[in-house]
């Protein structure tokens, strides 16, 4: 099953993957093995297949068994976390280059 590029209609079942592994919803005893701690809503994820191409899905039949998603620093800067990591990013160097909006994205899966 090759992962593919998200459509709208692909939203509900990955909001029902999300979920599962979302630090408000899953259980307690999950997560030692790792959660999400962003959630998404229904507009956020139209934005992200629309705007950024940056949500992938390996699907089976309807259902969402795994995701991808990227996006620009742009997309991401309306979550608090991701503002913190944005302003910290002339600090963080790699192979000489130091790392800025411009030259780096954010990335995040779930399985």
């Amino acid at each position: 099953m090759p992962y593919k590029i998200a459509t709208l209609e692909d939203i509900d079942a990955t909001l029902k993957l999300h979920a599962k592994y979302q630090v408000h919803t899953i259980k307690e005893e999950d997560k030692k093995d790792g959660f999400v701690t962003t959630a998404f809503s229904k507009a956020e994820l139209t934005e992200l297949i629309e705007q950024e191409q940056g949500l992938f899905i390996l699907k089976e039949q309807d259902e969402v068994l795994a995701y991808v998603m990227s996006a620009s620093w742009q997309f991401w800067s309306r979550w608090a976390m991701f503002a913190h990591m944005i302003k910290d990013l002339p600090n963080l160097h790699y192979l000489g280059q130091t790392l800025s909006t411009e030259n780096s994205y954010q990335y995040g899966l779930s399985l």
